[in-house]
């Protein structure tokens, strides 16, 4: 159960619509300090830059934007942060897109409850949040890989597939088109005379866990 303190943007500009989410949010019983209202994009736009949200609803419908371009640019505005779409039936199949691009979750005006609505804020917080640390953890990676004279390479056990930093070309030669991502390839180039106590130590590590 959240128990943070959510400030939360709906980017909203029919005031029934705004009112129904509002009473909503407040039965899903969450601890919600802020809810706050934009009526367009633009003013938004400068309420985030006056302070810091959790969580933004934003309606596909607003007298200064419509459809898809308005997430897409929200997202150009207000990327750290996890949008829920408010959709009406006409809207669905340009909300589904909007997942696609980045958006947490969509609901239909009206058609949802308290408990849906606390679901959707709460998985989207998490789900952001998850997002972030993702990228940044990528992000300290490609730094590190370019910071490194080493070859550092990743491989999935899953799907026996490796993925090389520029390494394995500035150290050891290898042009972009020798270079192969499956773990064989690898086991090939290992010095012949090396070859077999390296694949046979590394298998049995494996299996041990």
């Amino acid at each position: 159960m959240q128990t943070t303190p959510i400030h939360i943007l709906v980017i909203e500009d029919n005031p029934g619509d705004f009112m129904l989410l509002k009473e909503f949010l407040r039965l899903t019983e969450l601890p919600i300090e802020t809810v706050a209202k934009a009526d367009r994009l633009e003013q938004a736009f400068v309420m985030l830059k006056e302070r810091a949200y959790d969580l933004i609803f934003l309606d596909l419908s607003l007298p200064d934007s419509e459809g898809l371009e308005s997430f897409i640019s929200l997202q150009r505005q207000a990327a750290h942060l996890p949008v829920i779409v408010l959709s009406g039936l006409t809207d669905v199949n340009i909300a589904l897109d909007s997942i696609s691009l980045g958006a947490q979750d969509y609901l239909v005006k009206g058609d949802y409850t308290d408990k849906l609505l606390a679901k959707a804020l709460q998985y989207g917080i998490e789900r952001k949040r998850n997002e972030l640390k993702l990228f940044e953890s990528n992000r300290r990676y490609e730094l590190l890989s370019q910071a490194t004279n080493d070859t550092i390479w990743d491989w999935d056990l899953t799907s026996n597939l490796v993925v090389w930093n520029d390494g394995i070309k500035t150290i050891f030669g290898y042009s972009h088109t020798e270079i192969k991502n499956e773990i064989t390839w690898w086991h090939e180039n290992i010095h012949p005379e090396d070859r077999e106590r390296v694949i046979t130590k590394i298998s049995r590590h494996i299996e041990a866990g």
